[in-house]
């Protein structure tokens, strides 16, 4: 860019701060005239001319073209080439991520070039093209913490200087204090010597140790920054207090809001009831303990009996949302709040015109983008008078109030009463106004220009700038810019600026600095037809054909791979035309479900009957004499179930739908059914529970899911274990395709959680389960009581899903049911209700309807047809075993039909039984296969249990310097004998009980090896090597850190060979405590039965290990338990590894010259260790 015209740019447009974006916002453009615009362009019209004297007047076309040049030009002298960086940017979804894609789409219709730099997100790396052209870098670096990577200072310099060279950028602009990528961009960047810019989107305090340390790091970035920006004048002021950046160099430049996509609903609502609209994050900074109190007030001071009725809407998910469930439960108000959980940003209008008044009620906030998309859609707003609330909205379009529950009570009985005043319309009209994304934008390029029109300085000229920064702070943060600089240096050497690869430009939307682009006339040679003149004698234009397409064609010529920048999703179907695309979403994948043919799963007489003791009820033993009573599970249950079709098995509790659905599902022996039961599918016979097992998804009652996973491990390892012929390409089909249909794509890298850790929704978690089983794609999918523990929205939704399951791939899905709302009713074809375990009725609702009203009852309003059966269902049930069996039609040409249809699916149905069979010779590459993915998945487990790894390395640490304190430095006597005795004591029941904190880990996982072993997914073999493979590192470090203080302080054998061996044998005594804490928590129902057993036997162990009673004192009956002790061979190992090779020294004489009274061999004599005994007592351990 050519500085002189730049720095007269930028004092033609000398603005030092903008106004407050309460009044009206002018463009800070001062058209021109007609006059002068007409003499600048004649002035750039015979420079251009005078460039061309030497070509013949006939070979040029004519003073038009010569018009468009001159603009051609002024575009190219005005262009900037703009890297924006942060770790916030899509698919994450928030106000940063929304002001750098709007700012950056603004900019590139005025002509500028943009590149965004982000870190990975998931699968989510490389570089990506997104609508317009706009090109972002997914560096290859995770997030650490909040979507932040983790600081390196250096780590990202070869990165940031590759992109710089390569897109050859001049100007670094970067958002968000706490973005660790940024800080780090920025100071590459003025190493290398490029200009930045940062823009600050929020507000700090001064005070708590997390604010000093960031407002630090701010000093440190802003002390050699050309320019800033921030969003308010309240953020202005805590920027400038925070870094000690010069006032002057801050602009203030409101966020806007996109008036096109947030409308009001075209007629106003009805104001009965007024609805309050809250959509945020539910965490504490957003206010949402503030909304705990209010809710409640509000509706109790308008309740439902009054003419003004109030309801809220909640959009949004977080920690808090807890907090407002229960708050609903308490007071009774679920017809008045509803929850909607996590809102996608494509769906926030419609959920916003549902409403009247918008309530804001953050504790701090720099701008709050969410108040402008509420007023643009017409609603009137109530906030906290935070931040820089006040200054977004003008006095009579916003209700302000103290963030206290009162004083917001108040404020939205203020806004209710003046609620009839408010137009959304004209509210709209004004919004599009005061805000446009086109003005920031351009009161952003006026800071560009100013930025670009610093002086450069050296090294040594800033590095005064950090010193400023504190007496230790300073001299640390010239420290770091110097190994900065080397480093930067260094790559240089290593790879010179000449070498690295330019990348061509994109060519760009439009090209116009706030004037409109010059259509091409019909009739005259259109612009790129001088390329071959320009190129000839004007060696600047050598690009001149890109160039000139680029700022007189309106659209790209990119193909528009849209993905949903705000929605939940990376394939949402819904989506705009505006929103941002991405090269990797170029179409939907196609379903990787193969088209489907018809099921039906038949049930004939199916009865079951278990043996259950009678109790004791007579005096003494003849009680053993009593016969087992026989008790009726099921008594000749039959029905079929048709693909594409929901089938519901309703009763009250003890009727047998459980046990109806694990027989169906092959989860009960079949020496336990009726021999008369027959079940077949297509009429083709069952004969075993383990073909059911293997054409039958079963989806239990309680989400049996581990919790340190997200949601996308989850399916993927469920894909790895029982999908092992496909590809890893087609499992990863195979899970985006199952996240799109469960609708769980927007929480695909979110933690599942469970009752103590917070992870996804209870509705959601439901849907993995569902997914779980839905990964090898069964016909038929059997739920026992998917809605059970959800309230009725997350309900309805699972019953929606399963529906459109059904229908869309023609599954056959039964599912029992407890107490059905009214909107679940509709999504179900058929009823079975049991009662008793027999039959009371078997067909749709209507049918049900009749039979009720043919027995002479009469529904009541309150209660629908299924809730009524459950108390008559006697007289059901007598009615339904009256009737004689009636043939339809199809059943009459059933034989027929049965022939046909099996020589059609037969193929298909034995393909469904051969599933998972594998052949002999690659069972032992499955079976590594397996041990491998469990490795990684207990790694994952392991590694997210924060708290496992403190409390074994703090126990190991300070265990070890707690024993090598007491027992330091212990002398060769024999006081020191009987210490050393008991340090090796102590010292085995201490890392022996130090397991058991891992017991509810394995409790936890138990129930997931029983469900995915009883489907096959691997061998418990598989599961037990691999919990071992993961464990030995992680106890080799905790052996290791208890054994070297222990071993030093307390002086042992000072060999080599002898301390090695130590640390050896501690390594396998906590493997063998591991592996007992396994085994028991097999046996143990829940933690407290486990953690009694595991103390009580290893009491047992350390009771008959020899320390306490010699092995010839033992009674002969409990002798055994000397020989199965886990205590007695490692104590062996120790006792031998400290004093074989000592075995002539001395531990007990009356003084120098005289007769030793006990040597090291007699020591070991005596506990009956007459040979080195070491390594066979290492292999029994």
């Amino acid at each position: 860019m050519n500085m002189e015209n730049n720095e007269n740019f930028a004092t033609e447009f000398d603005v030092p701060s903008f106004p407050s974006p309460s009044n009206t916002i002018s463009h800070f453009f001062d058209p021109l005239s007609e006059e002068e615009e007409t003499s600048k362009k004649r002035k750039k019209i015979t420079a251009l001319s005078n460039q061309f004297d030497t070509i013949p007047s006939d070979s040029f076309p004519t003073l038009y073209n010569l018009e468009v040049l001159a603009l051609v030009m002024e575009c190219n002298e005005g262009r900037h080439r703009i890297l924006m960086v942060s770790d916030f940017f899509y698919p994450n979804f928030g106000g940063v991520e929304n002001h750098i894609y709007l700012l950056s789409q603004c900019l590139l219709k005025l002509g500028h070039k943009v590149v965004v730099m982000t870190h990975a997100y998931a699968n989510r790396s490389g570089v990506r093209y997104m609508t317009n052209g706009l090109k972002v870098y997914y560096v290859p670096w995770k997030p650490f913490l909040m979507q932040n990577t983790l600081p390196t200072f250096y780590g990202t310099l070869p990165i940031v200087r590759t992109i710089l060279i390569r897109e050859k950028i001049s100007l670094v602009h970067g958002h968000q204090a706490f973005s660790t990528l940024c800080h780090e961009a920025l100071m590459h960047a003025r190493t290398m010597g490029y200009k930045v810019l940062f823009t600050d989107h929020s507000l700090y305090g001064f005070a708590d140790v997390g604010s000093i340390h960031m407002n630090k790091i701010l000093q440190f970035t802003l002390a050699d920054v050309s320019q800033a920006i921030c969003v308010s004048h309240t953020s202005k002021e805590n920027t400038v207090l925070r870094s000690g950046l010069p006032p002057e160099k801050v602009f203030v430049i409101p966020n806007a809001v996109d008036t096109t996509m947030f409308k009001p609903a075209p007629e106003r609502l009805s104001m009965d009831p007024i609805v309050i609209v809250v959509i945020s994050r539910l965490v504490y900074r957003k206010g949402a303990d503030l909304l705990v109190e209010v809710i409640p007030e509000v509706c109790h001071l308008y309740p439902n009996v009054i003419s003004v009725k109030v309801r809220f809407i909640i959009g949004g998910d977080g920690p808090k949302r807890v907090r407002l469930e229960e708050m609903r439960e308490k007071h009774s108000l679920q017809d008045r709040v509803d929850m909607l959980g996590a809102v996608p940003h494509a769906k926030v209008q419609s959920v916003l015109t549902s409403g009247h008044i918008f309530l804001n009620s953050s504790l701090t906030e720099a701008f709050c983008i969410a108040i402008l998309e509420a007023a643009s859609c017409g609603l009137l707003t109530v906030s906290t008078c935070v931040g820089g609330v006040p200054e977004v909205l003008p006095d009579d379009m916003i209700v302000l109030a103290k963030p206290d529950p009162s004083d917001m009570v108040h404020a939205i009985n203020k806004a209710i009463r003046i609620l009839p005043q408010i137009d959304p319309q004209e509210m709209h009209r004004r919004m599009k106004g005061m805000y446009s994304w086109h003005d920031v934008a351009k009161r952003t390029e006026i800071v560009y220009d100013r930025a670009l029109g610093c002086s450069n300085q050296t090294l040594l000229e800033r590095l005064p700038r950090y010193l400023t920064c504190g007496a230790w702070a300073g001299k640390l943060f010239c420290l770091v810019m110097i190994i900065d600089f080397i480093l930067w240096r260094l790559l240089q050497l290593w790879q010179p600026d000449s070498e690295v690869e330019l990348v061509p430009d994109i060519k760009q939307v439009e090209c116009k600095r706030g004037k409109p682009t010059i259509p091409v006339k019909p009739g005259l040679a259109h612009p790129t037809l001088l390329t071959p003149l320009i190129s000839s004698s004007y060696p600047n234009f050598h690009n001149f054909n890109s160039k000139m397409a680029s700022c007189f064609h309106h659209s790209t010529t990119l193909e528009d791979d849209s993905a949903a920048l705000f929605t939940a999703s990376d394939d949402s179907p819904d989506q705009s035309t505006t929103t941002p695309s991405s090269s990797s979403r170029h179409s939907p994948p196609s379903s990787s479900y193969p088209s489907k043919l018809s099921y039906k799963l038949t049930v004939k007489n199916l009865s079951y009957t278990i043996n259950r003791d009678t109790q004791m009820t007579l005096p003494g033993l003849s009680w053993l004499l009593n016969k087992p009573k026989r008790v009726d599970i099921l008594k000749s249950v039959s029905f079929v179930a048709q693909s594409s079709e929901i089938m519901a098995i309703v009763g009250p509790s003890g009727s047998g739908k459980s046990s109806l659905l694990h027989f169906v599902s092959g989860r009960v022996r079949d020496n336990t059914l009726d021999p008369k039961t027959t079940i077949s599918l297509n009429d083709f016979p069952i004969t075993s529970p383990s073909q059911m097992k293997k054409i039958c998804g079963f989806v239990a009652q309680e989400d049996n899911l581990l919790p340190l996973l997200t949601v996308k491990e989850t399916l993927m390892y469920s894909a790895e274990f029982m999908l092992k012929e496909m590809s890893s390409k087609e499992k990863e089909e195979r899970v985006d395709c199952l996240l799109r249909e469960l609708g769980l794509v927007h929480v695909r890298d979110s933690f599942v959680g469970d009752e103590d850790d917070r992870g996804i929704s209870g509705g959601e978690r439901k849907r993995v389960s569902i997914g779980v089983d839905m990964i090898p794609d069964p016909p038929i999918l059997l739920l026992d009581e998917p809605t059970s523990g959800l309230d009725s929205s997350s309900a309805l939704q699972v019953i929606e899903l399963l529906s459109n399951m059904a229908s869309s791939k023609q599954r056959t899905i039964i599912l029992s049911i407890h107490q059905p709302s009214y909107r679940v009713l509709q999504y179900i074809s058929n009823f079975l209700i049991l009662s008793n375990g027999s039959v009371v009725h078997n067909g749709s609702l209507e049918s049900l309807e009749e039979t009720i009203n043919q027995l002479g009852f009469e529904i009541p309003a309150q209660l629908n047809a299924l809730e009524f059966s459950m108390e008559i269902k006697e007289v059901l049930e007598a009615s339904y075993n009256s009737k004689e069996p009636v043939l339809t039609f199809r059943e009459l040409v059933e034989p027929s039909f049965a022939t046909v249809w099996a020589e059609q699916t037969n193929g298909t149905f034995q393909e469904l039984l051969r599933r998972d069979q594998s052949v002999p010779r690659t069972r032992y590459k499955l079976f590594f296969h397996e041990i491998l993915i469990l490795c990684t998945r207990f790694w994952k487990t392991i590694y997210r249990t924060k708290q496992l790894f403190l409390a074994r390395t703090m126990q190991a640490v300070v265990g070890g310097l707690g024993l090598g304190s007491v027992y330091v430095k212990v002398k060769n006597d024999e006081n020191g004998i009987a210490e050393r005795l008991g340090l090796f004591a102590f010292s085995l029941s201490f890392l022996l009980s130090s397991t058991v904190e891992a017991l509810p880990i394995y409790l936890q996982e138990r129930r997931v090896l029983m469900k995915e072993a009883s489907r096959g997914a691997y061998k418990t073999s598989s599961y037990m090597i691999a919990n071992t493979i993961v464990f030995l590192p992680f106890l080799f470090v905790v052996g290791l850190l208890f054994s070297i203080p222990v071993y030093w302080l307390v002086g042992l054998n000072p060999s080599f060979t002898a301390f090695a061996f130590f640390i050896f044998v501690v390594w396998l005594i906590v493997l063998m405590a591991s592996s007992l804490v396994l085994f028991l928590s097999a046996v143990s129902p829940d933690f407290i039965s486990g953690n009694s057993l595991i103390c009580t036997v290893l009491g047992a162990f350390f009771l008959f290990s020899g320390y306490f009673i010699p092995k010839e004192v033992i009674p002969k009956y409990w002798v055994f338990m000397y020989y199965v002790s886990l205590y007695r061979y490692p104590l062996d190992s120790w006792l031998v590894n400290e004093y074989w090779g000592r075995r002539d020294v001395c531990f007990s004489g009356e003084g120098p010259g005289s007769t030793c009274l006990l040597t090291g061999r007699e020591i070991l004599k005596g506990r009956g260790l007459e040979s080195d005994s070491r390594w066979m007592n290492v292999g029994i351990m």
